[in-house]
């Protein structure tokens, strides 16, 4: 699913299950040394339609986390980059678009509290 004009799509509009996210990353902005990985003090990211970076606390922040929620969030990083954020978003040049060949499909599931 692409949105309007096949531009790329944020993943809060990607599919969803109960008790669980969904994301899809374009492959191409994976590399080998991908890992899952805390947050750290310092992190920048670049979100979803942003063409510049923020510090990822700020982001964080804005999305009403607090900090018990930003200690638990999850980073991609790749490249020295960080590719998505669980639960919250993408990074924008991670994004599925028309042109994209390959698409990882990541599914978090989290456990009942």
């Amino acid at each position: 699913a692409f949105g309007e004009k096949g531009k790329p799509f944020p993943i809060r509009q990607a599919e969803k299950q109960e008790k669980a996210k969904e994301f899809f990353i374009s492959a191409d902005a994976v590399k080998e040394d991908a890992i899952f990985r805390s947050v750290r003090q310092g992190d920048r990211f670049q979100p979803f339609g942003h063409k510049t970076e923020k510090k990822l606390k700020d982001f964080l922040s804005s999305r009403g986390m607090n900090s018990y929620d930003k200690a638990r969030a999850l980073a991609i990083e790749s490249g020295g980059k960080i590719v998505a954020i669980f639960p919250e978003e993408i990074a924008d040049f991670a994004c599925v678009t028309q042109k994209t060949t390959d698409v990882y499909r990541i599914l978090i599931q989290t456990e009942k509290e």
